[in-house]
């Protein structure tokens, strides 16, 4: 009856984990995306 407790726990850990690493990924991404958003901005300005 352990067992698959202690598994389900390792199965959490390794979610959150991800999930975080994923929102931190989408965070980056959002940041580049906005970045070239303004450069093609300015440049359509200048």
């Amino acid at each position: 009856m352990q067992k698959p407790l202690l598994l389900s726990t390792f199965i959490e850990r390794r979610y959150t984990q991800m999930t975080q690493l994923e929102s931190e990924t989408n965070i980056g991404e959002h940041e580049a995306f906005n970045k070239l958003f303004q450069d093609s901005q300015q440049k359509k300005i200048s």
